[in-house]
């Protein structure tokens, strides 16, 4: 009978000092972050998109043919929203976005470590802007990607510029304006609740965006809907 008691008082107290624990540990706030980009190509075209981000939750906006398409993902969905007409998509994520999920990286800006998994390498730094900026790039059968990234921290992605081997063009993508920790609220990831929303699950947008585009704008993110394969 003693030796219950102790074992229960000893659970006592470690159950109450792992409460006092939690009680006194400040609570951690996601990372939150926020860029523009600028992207042109050779024959003239031009895109300017925002992008937030706050943990995993993810919000872009681009002006398309003219109207404002809003992207947002949370752990379980991706929602393709046309403010305009106040009606969109809401499509289930793959399994295989959870990886993306678990490593707890940034949504947006993360050419740099998909280049270094595909086999780029640090090629040099210049200077740019009065700061020192380091060059990584890949070459393979499709073309070549050059990624210029800060050297402060939290390092960040600041121009990525990819050749097409087979249309021989090259495209330019310019990050602006980086924010590290904005104030953004949880309700800033949370479609209009007076949107229109077709739900879809993930197996019957597949098996339907084969026949033609579905929703007011086509999936922009396809790592944040299918993962990265």
């Amino acid at each position: 009978m003693n030796a219950l008691r102790t074992v229960l008082l000893s659970i006592f107290f470690v159950l109450h000092a792992q409460v006092a624990l939690a009680q006194a540990a400040p609570a951690v706030r996601p990372t939150s972050w926020y860029a523009a980009t600028v992207a042109e190509d050779e024959k003239g075209g031009f895109l300017r998109v925002h992008f937030w981000s706050k943990g995993p939750l993810f919000r872009a906006e681009a002006i398309l043919a003219g109207r404002k398409i809003v992207t947002i993902v949370d752990r379980t969905t991706y929602y393709v929203l046309d403010e305009a007409s106040g009606s969109g998509i809401a499509i289930e994520r793959a399994e295989a976005t959870r990886d993306l999920n678990e490593r707890g990286e940034r949504p947006f800006g993360n050419e740099l470590a998909k280049l270094l998994r595909q086999g780029g390498e640090l090629v040099g730094s210049e200077q740019a802007a009065g700061q020192t900026v380091d060059v990584y790039r890949l070459t393979n059968d499709q073309g070549r990607r050059t990624i210029w990234v800060s050297t402060t921290k939290p390092s960040v992605p600041l121009r990525v510029e990819t050749y097409d081997r087979d249309s021989a063009t090259t495209g330019k993508l310019d990050y602006v304006n980086w924010l590290h920790n904005p104030s953004l609220a949880d309700s800033f990831f949370v479609p209009n609740s007076n949107a229109k929303m077709e739900k879809l699950s993930y197996e019957r947008y597949r098996r339907e965006s084969r026949k033609g585009p579905l929703g007011p704008a086509p999936v922009l993110y396809r790592h944040l809907l299918h993962g990265e394969n």
